[in-house]
């Protein structure tokens, strides 16, 4: 999982991601592998201190030994979750499943940006359609709790 955004997208709060996992953990036994960019361990410590307060363990990734390694490291994982993200689109270009979370505008939308997995291997999740730019670029309108059984579903068919 990369909560990270290197401020390129809107993305999920560490607590939405922190939802995820804990409702992913509850039905699969995996391992928690947290990746950090540059400028991004922080992020990524909250989070697992988050998910250790919610019992799942995590680890993190924050090697910074370069674009191949993280890439590396990435071809390594089940599965892949982040935002709108490099590290979203390094996963699928080794068709490593994804699950990516899109703002609702225009620009940005899962439909232009979706990575380039093999059909079946991607799923994209979005705030509801709404009128004004700032409430579809308003990632806490995804309700984790909703999206929980798809993505459940997903990882059990992809992993």
């Amino acid at each position: 999982m990369h909560a990270g955004s290197g401020g390129s997208a809107n993305n999920l709060s560490l607590e939405q991601y922190c939802a995820l996992v804990a409702g992913i953990c509850e039905k699969s036994a995996i391992e928690v592998v947290l990746t950090a960019g540059p400028g991004e361990a922080e992020k990524a410590a909250e989070l697992q201190a988050l998910l250790a307060q919610n019992g799942v363990k995590a680890v993190v990734y924050d090697k910074n030994n370069g674009l191949e390694d993280f890439t590396r490291s990435i071809a390594c994982a089940s599965a892949f979750i982040a935002g709108s993200t490099g590290p979203l689109h390094i996963a699928a270009t080794v068709d490593v499943p994804t699950i990516g979370f899109f703002p609702a505008k225009r620009s940005a939308t899962p439909l232009r940006w979706q990575p380039i997995n093999s059909e079946g291997r991607h799923m994209a999740f979005a705030p509801p359609v709404a009128k004004d730019k700032e409430e579809a670029a308003d990632m806490s309108k995804i309700a984790v709790n909703d999206i929980l059984p798809d993505v459940n579903g997903f990882l059990a068919r992809v992993i």
